[in-house]
């Protein structure tokens, strides 16, 4: 019965050390791995209280109507605990669903961005004004916004110094706007089309 007891005990006891040691690796001390956590999302426009998104206007030159886009890109603020290796970010993926239940295709972009240990950066991530797949699907023909609302779900991947994958994500509301059909403004039915593109963000600490 004695030594039933301290067999199990000392299987017990291995199972403990196991799980301790498993949880003391999570991170090991010798060869630490980056852990980022994000600090604030925010967008390119958020001083003039715009989400991310994009906007539709219109502009009048004699007879001639322009439509016009501005395009608000999402913001992020992430931050690497102090101690742990610096990271190297190389590329973004970002999945957007509309609030009607259209998912559009999964996109991968390609990032050239630094971040030191210890430190806050801001990376800007061009979802919208990067190519007119987004606009063209919301604003059919320059037309009025199918819908006025969406969610991006974004994956950023990088490489810390220690040689370990890492990568970070968060999701973003956006908004889609009108300025044109909302104000009765005729339209001319194809009418030329501008873009303003998204102002860059400041990109304190990175390359």
């Amino acid at each position: 019965m004695d030594r039933v007891f301290k067999k199990r005990s000392g299987r017990l006891f291995a199972a403990l050390m196991s799980t301790v040691l498993l949880t003391a690796c999570s991170n090991n001390p010798f060869n630490p791995a980056a852990e980022l956590r994000i600090m604030d999302v925010r967008s390119t426009l958020s001083g003039e209280g715009r989400f991310a998104g994009i906007r539709q206007s219109a502009e009048r030159q004699g007879e001639n109507s322009f439509i016009l886009y501005s395009y608000s890109d999402p913001v992020v603020m992430i931050e690497n605990r102090d101690g742990l290796p610096p990271v190297d970010f190389k590329r973004f993926t970002a999945q957007i669903t509309l609030s009607d239940g259209t998912r559009l295709p999964l996109k991968e972009y390609p990032l050239s961005k630094g971040m030191q240990e210890g430190g806050q950066t801001e990376i800007q991530f061009p979802i919208l004004s990067a190519d007119t797949d987004i606009r063209n699907v919301v604003y059919p023909g320059n037309n009025a916004p199918r819908v006025q609302d969406g969610t991006a779900e974004v994956t950023l991947y990088g490489t810390d110094l220690n040689g370990h994958n890492v990568q970070v994500s968060f999701t973003t509301a956006l908004r889609f706007e009108s300025l044109v059909f909302r104000g009765g403004l005729e339209v001319p039915t194809e009418p030329e089309t501008r873009s303003t593109p998204a102002p860059t963000a400041p990109n304190p600490g990175g390359q």
